[in-house]
């Protein structure tokens, strides 16, 4: 196996955005489109269902890549959150300003329908994308992803000094995983996700991927073979067995770096996706739930619903990259970062 790349990792955000359109458009029964059904079982439902391993794919990636990208080497704490939050930040705040006035004007989707009490302060804590810390779904649900990569972002210079202390990260990882079995007020977004976020800054840290030795076809078969064995669990596991997902996500990866993917075109379609999946992740479910749910499940047909919405998804992400230039977004990501 190897260690991932930058363009791996791009490919890894493309595969896991597809999984979450498919996993968000039909996890759900929802008699909007046709599924196909084996007895009483319908297969594209039960296929969106295990899908949601998607978060977890994204968050390992995180912790993954900003080890990677820190080099081994001393981080200042505040330089790092500056950093971080200037790449998430403006845009962000670009596609809540594109579609949420768009909701409130066109879709009568008014800021009293979705908060229903205290509007100021949830604003204000859905603008900074803070809504779900505070356990409360913002003006596109989609977004408490938003408060689990922050609260994320927060911990990691700290985690990220002591992993070399095998002893401390033992620990956090021991203790992370305890989190995600109970309530913590104030925890709640990164409850189910913390361990996967560790478990990915370990991964890079100590280059397991490349220690791990998949290299005779029998350890290749075996690989395969677990890697079927946790789809098949998850799937007969509840929607919201999220600690599972973690094991799944990491036996994605495992097989990505044993086997990637080897057509050029298809690396380079996932590379494109992936680019642009922060984009997508954002506003998607503007459109295929709040705004155009029936224009985008009319045609009924699974096959054609996903790629309506990845097509859509793509078409506006790149629309969107070109206000990005217009409007000189780097300006506020400068500005943000303090450079």
């Amino acid at each position: 196996m190897k260690e991932l790349t930058k363009d791996d990792t791009n490919i890894l955000k493309g595969i896991s955005l597809l999984l979450l359109l498919f996993h968000h458009l039909f996890y759900e029964a929802n008699g909007l489109y046709s599924d196909i059904t084996i007895g009483d079982t319908g297969i594209v439902c039960e296929v969106g269902k295990v899908f949601k391993v998607c978060v977890a794919l994204f968050v390992f990636l995180s912790g993954y890549g900003l080890v990677k990208s820190c080099r081994n080497r001393e981080i200042s704490t505040l330089g790092f959150y500056k950093k971080r939050l200037a790449r998430l930040f403006p845009t962000y705040w670009l596609i809540w300003l594109l579609f949420v006035p768009a909701g409130i004007i066109f879709f009568g989707r008014s800021l009293e329908s979705v908060y229903a009490n205290n509007i100021v302060p949830k604003l204000i804590a859905d603008i900074m994308g803070l809504a779900y810390a505070f356990e409360f779904y913002g003006y596109n649900a989609t977004w408490w992803f938003m408060s689990c990569i922050i609260m994320l972002y927060l911990l990691f210079p700290f985690i990220y000094r002591v992993l070399g202390n095998k002893i401390a990260i033992t620990a956090i990882m021991a203790g992370s995983i305890a989190i995600s079995y109970f309530d913590i007020h104030g925890l709640y977004p990164i409850r189910h996700y913390l361990m996967t976020f560790v478990a990915g800054m370990i991964f890079a840290r100590y280059n397991i991927l490349q220690r791990c030795k998949v290299d005779t076809p029998l350890k290749k078969c075996a690989l395969i073979i677990a890697l079927a064995a946790c789809f098949y669990i998850r799937s007969r596991l509840f929607l919201y067995a999220m600690n599972f997902d973690t094991l799944l996500c990491l036996f994605i990866i495992a097989a990505y770096a044993c086997f990637g993917i080897k057509w050029q075109w298809c690396r380079k379609a996932l590379d494109f996706t992936g680019r642009h999946s922060m984009n997508i992740f954002l506003f998607h479910t503007f459109i295929y739930l709040y705004y155009l749910q029936e224009l985008i499940y009319s045609p009924r047909n699974p096959f054609i619903i996903f790629t309506t919405l990845l097509a859509a998804s793509l078409a506006i992400s790149v629309i969107i990259e070109k206000i990005k230039e217009i409007i000189r977004i780097e300006k506020f990501e400068k500005l943000i970062s303090g450079k």
